[in-house]
């Protein structure tokens, strides 16, 4: 949308192919519907935090979703303003990269809600692990889910801003992201926990295993030199 809109569809070849990781086997969650039943519930969340990934409204969504259902937050990434005032927020910081799925796997939830991401790997990971995982309606995030039935979608951001973007050369100020509506992604926090099961067993893979996203590239590119090679035979 973006390049359509700034330019004009190209007529090369082109496709997108999200990122991928190697996916584990598929989990056993009797422990987590279990803890789920008991009032424990556990959100994680990760990222290189800047403005625009709005740690601070995903803080501000749990603060609310606590109001109705306790559950703790664990926050991956190194954060310089923490919240000591809430108990039920964990910091853990910067961890290698094997322990930040070793956190992932004992959430129940996976939330994401950054303004505008193209691909965030975070996501991959998680779904990739076969955490349902909440994001917002706008930017590349959304298609993961799409993608892989990996969650559910919260409209919670008003895409209107990004058309003013997109179709009027308004500027994009990544400093200063946009609210987005804090019980509207509390409310699907809460659908989601009621159909738990569900959205863990609707989760597929296939789209983000390393595996196939490498046979997309290869076929890509082949497609490509094909096409270079028709021309150059035709000139």
């Amino acid at each position: 949308r973006l390049y359509d809109a700034r330019y004009k569809p190209t007529e090369k070849p082109h496709c997108i192919i999200i990122n991928g990781i190697k996916i584990p086997k598929k989990p056993d969650i009797k422990e987590k519907i279990d803890n789920i039943k008991k009032g424990k519930l556990t959100i994680a969340c990760s990222a290189k935090w800047r403005k625009h990934k709005r740690l601070n409204d995903i803080i501000n969504v749990i603060i609310e979703l606590n109001k109705k259902i306790y559950c703790e937050l664990i926050i991956i990434g190194k954060v310089k303003e923490k919240r000591k005032d809430l108990p039920y927020i964990k910091y853990v910081g910067n961890v290698q990269s094997g322990d930040v799925i070793s956190y992932l796997k004992k959430a129940h939830i996976f939330i994401h809600l950054s303004w505008l991401e193209a691909c965030p790997n975070s996501v991959v990971e998680a779904v990739g692990n076969y955490i349902p995982t909440i994001c917002n309606n706008v930017g590349g995030t959304r298609q993961v889910i799409e993608e892989t039935n990996g969650g559910l979608i919260s409209e919670c951001d008003d895409e209107r801003l990004l058309d003013e973007f997109l179709y009027r050369n308004k500027l994009l100020d990544l400093e200063s992201p946009p609210k987005i509506k804090y019980n509207i992604v509390v409310d699907d926090i809460i659908k989601l926990i009621n159909n738990y099961e569900n959205y863990f067993n609707q989760i597929d893979t296939k789209n983000i295993n390393i595996i196939n996203i490498s046979n997309k590239y290869l076929t890509f590119i082949n497609k490509v030199l094909k096409k270079k090679q028709f021309i150059k035979q035709h000139e």
